[in-house]
């Protein structure tokens, strides 16, 4: 009888275990579910597809990128090293009118030009990737990523003439990176596409765009990366075009970020992917 009740004790016993053990999966289980779910939830603003022409980068990528850019160029600034500003005209006078057509946000009356030997200024490259926000005018002067240069969608639709000179010094220079961004991808999907059957090798789309970026990163983080935060459209007549280094990173800005670094990649490792190519090389 003894025998019998520890068989029957032991039985019990291993029927508990499994119950628990069952119950512990199960709430394993779910949480893994809903984890997933949460991911997918999120990637939906992250349409990658297998023939895809274009390599990507991951917005916590970018964002390491720029920050360890705008390091460097912190060390130059401070060994007295000169180096001339990204775009040339920031460090020179120009009309309100000709500085839009320069962000490439304006036109300029071509006819009241004829008398005058137009010369572009010599484009200088400060950081080692071209970053294009590719969304209507009033999107980019609402709000972008800084270092960002306009460079509407609508601009492909030309047989030429559909290059700003930036993408000309930059294109397929390796291991500078040109890269293109909107809200979403579905503009700069096929920007991104456009640009590469038109010769471009080292396009890269920023994945998810600034949509996703503001779902997975702290607001706090975010009001570093992009610049401009109002809810309401700036009347371009009115817009303050910002042509001093407030459009880079600043130190303020790279602090600030580095505070969250440890936790961008596990936030962001699930997003995009990237096929070749060292991002920064001194």
């Amino acid at each position: 009888m003894e025998s019998f009740d520890r068989v029957a004790l032991a039985d019990y016993a291993q029927k508990v275990r499994i119950q628990s053990c069952s119950a512990v999966t199960d709430s394993v289980c779910k949480n893994v579910k809903r984890h997933i779910d949460e991911l997918k939830e999120k990637q939906k603003n992250c349409h990658h597809k297998k023939d895809e022409v274009f390599n990507r980068v991951k917005f916590s990528t970018f964002i390491k990128l720029a920050i360890t850019v705008a390091k460097e160029i912190f060390k130059q600034d401070e060994s007295g090293d000169k180096y001339a500003n990204f775009w040339l005209f920031s460090t020179m006078k120009f009309s309100s009118r000709e500085k839009f057509v320069l962000m490439g946000i304006g036109e300029i009356d071509l006819r009241n030009e004829k008398q005058k030997k137009i010369v572009p200024p010599k484009i200088e490259k400060k950081v080692p990737y071209l970053l294009l926000d590719v969304r209507d005018r009033d999107e980019f002067l609402r709000s972008h990523i800084k270092t960002a240069r306009h460079y509407p969608a609508a601009m492909l639709s030309r047989s030429i003439g559909y290059e700003i000179e930036e993408m000309k010094h930059y294109k397929n220079n390796r291991p500078e990176l040109i890269i293109v961004y909107d809200d979403d991808e579905s503009i700069a999907s096929r920007v991104a596409t456009t640009l590469v059957q038109r010769g471009y090798e080292n396009i890269y789309l920023l994945s998810g765009g600034l949509k996703l970026g503001n779902e997975i990163f702290p607001r706090s983080l975010m009001a570093s990366v992009v610049t401009g935060h109002s809810s309401s459209i700036t009347p371009v007549s009115t817009v303050q075009i910002k042509t001093t280094s407030s459009e880079y990173f600043s130190q303020e800005d790279v602090e600030n970020i580095e505070r969250y670094m440890e936790d961008i990649p596990r936030k962001g490792n699930y997003v995009g992917s990237c096929k070749s190519g060292t991002f920064f090389q001194k």
